[in-house]
This record gives structure tokens, sequence and C-alpha cells, in this order.
């Protein structure tokens, strides 16, 4: 599982680091790390489902050279799920269990429509530590964006809005 989400992160990396840049995202090792830690959530909560008997789609592999795709990472019982994933790194870092969605910035692949358009499909959290995850969810998202927040980090006001593990229905 990690060799391949080493791989796709890698990949993935190449075809979008001119768009990241523009939302003032530059940290090459950063955004390779984000994004493994992206495939490891999204295939810890395949399995986790899978463990449940649960009809969940499989993480989508395949690289996009034209434009990011902001449509549910997965399908879970025929209802879009969207994983938002964050690592130790993150969380030692940052002091807190937080997910972060696009929130400002101009053209296509800076708003997440999760925020901008009602959409009436489920998001879950995973916190990566290594190979060991903690899952949270899945919520739906009208329940879970009134809960949206400034993110801790003063340059990325304005351009990403969080939600922190302490404001998560029980």
């Amino acid at each position: 599982m990690t060799m391949k989400s080493t791989e796709f992160a890698n990949k993935e990396y190449e075809t979008s680091w001119k768009q990241r840049a523009k939302r003032k995202q530059t940290n090459k090792q950063r955004i390779i790390q984000q994004n493994i830690t992206g495939k490891i959530g999204e295939f810890a909560v395949m399995f986790h489902f899978l463990d449940q008997d649960r009809d969940i789609s499989s993480p989508d592999m395949e690289i996009y050279t034209y434009k990011k795709s902001f449509d549910a990472d997965l399908r879970l019982d025929g209802v879009g799920l969207h994983v938002k994933s964050q690592s130790r790194d993150s969380y030692d870092r940052l002091g807190k269990k937080t997910w972060t969605f696009q929130y400002g910035g101009s053209g296509s692949g800076h708003k997440d429509p999760l925020i901008y358009k009602k959409l009436t499909e489920n998001v879950v959290f995973v916190y990566v530590d290594g190979m060991e995850t903690e899952i949270y969810g899945p919520y739906a998202w009208e329940a879970i964006q009134p809960l949206l927040k400034d993110p801790v980090i003063d340059r990325l006001k304005g351009i990403k809005k969080c939600i922190y593990v302490e404001d998560l229905p029980k």
C-alpha cells in the first residue's frame, strides 16, 4: 500500500506542482508526503468498510494531467465519500488533529466544490501515523460544513478551511 501510494504521489506531483504553487503550496517533499498520506487514508477507509461487508469502491490511482478532480474519493453504498487525511508529522507541527479543504483562490482547482455546492455526499476523516490509522465518520457533509473554521496557520487563512477533531460530532 505504501509503495503504490508513494509511486502515485510522485507522479501526481509532476502533473500538479504549477497549480499548487498558485495556492502557495511549494514545498515538494511536503506535497508528496501529503499525497502519500491521502492515499494511505483512502486505502484504510476502503479496508475498514470492506471488513464491515459494505459496498465500497477502490481508490482512484489515475494521474490526471489536465484538471484536478474534486469528485468524491470513494463510493460507499453508492454515495460519494470524500476522504480527508492528516499525518502524524502534520499533527506534530500543528499540535491538533485537523483536516483541510480548499477554500479560496480563483480559477479551477482552487475551490473545493463541497464548500460551494449543495452536495448530498459524505466525508470521513483519517489520522495516519505510519501504517496505523484512526477513522472518524462517515459524516453527512451537511452536518460537517457548518463546523468549518479558519486554519491555525495564518498564511493559509482565506485559502483553506479546516475541521478540527474536537468539533466532530460524537
